[in-house]
């Protein structure tokens, strides 16, 4: 787990101020994201399993964000790369379901909870499968 210290310094050379935090999520902070999010990447419509996935910061570290479970998401590398190098953000609606913005203003998502996927919001039907096909109990 990397420590990142951030000193604010004036045209003096003051010190001005102090931030010690830690940059990379936690395996309990992926948990949780995973727990909030589905099993999948956030970016709208894409499937890519969230174990695959680096934490990102929705606002990045460099910009002040914090290494919070509020703060972060699970996108796949390709889609990480996109947010880093591509000019994309991701955003997280109050639903739970996220958009993605180019640096023009083009936008994707957000998409509709996909049934099965464990998205909060998820308001269809619960799954059903075949019947319990496993014997009764013995009686007592």
């Amino acid at each position: 787990d990397a420590q990142l210290t951030t000193v604010l310094l004036d045209r003096q050379g003051a010190v001005t101020g102090v931030r010690t935090g830690r940059r990379f999520f936690t395996t309990t902070q992926r948990r949780a994201m995973i727990a909030r999010d589905g099993d999948r990447c956030p970016w709208p419509w894409c499937d890519r399993p969230a174990t695959w996935s680096d934490g990102h910061h929705l606002v990045w570290s460099t910009r002040g964000g914090p290494t919070t479970v509020a703060n972060g998401a699970l996108p796949c590398p390709g889609h990480h790369t996109l947010c880093h190098e591509g000019g994309w953000t991701l955003h997280r609606h109050p639903d739970g379901r996220y958009t993605a913005t180019s640096r023009d203003g083009r936008t994707l998502g957000p998409e509709p909870h996909p049934p099965g996927r464990h998205r909060p919001g998820n308001t269809g039907p619960p799954p059903t499968g075949p019947p319990d096909s496993r014997p009764p109990p013995p009686p007592e």
